[in-house]
């Protein structure tokens, strides 16, 4: 009777993906260029991109681990930490 308990695969989750992935590609952007006007979530990234700061993702399955190191790559972060990771494969 009614419906499943379990988890339920996100329906929207590559277009979730993409938005941040777009936003990232944004701040960067914004953080190379002369900065005006200023944009203060964006300021905000300058130290995940500069490695001074440490990016925390919080990602159980195998496919989103597999997802977080191609956008860790992509965006070539330096200091990030996988969070539960409760699929990875040692």
């Amino acid at each position: 009777m009614g419906e499943d308990p379990g988890l339920k695969p996100n329906k929207d989750y590559s277009k979730h993906t993409k938005t941040l992935a777009d936003y990232f590609d944004e701040a960067k952007a914004y953080l190379n260029s002369n900065k005006q006007p200023k944009h203060l979530p964006f300021e905000a990234l300058a130290g995940i991109f500069n490695g001074s700061k440490t990016l925390y993702i919080n990602v159980d399955d195998e496919k989103g681990i597999l997802d977080a190191i191609t956008f860790i790559h992509s965006h070539n972060l330096k200091k990030v930490v996988l969070v539960g990771a409760r699929d990875a494969i040692w």
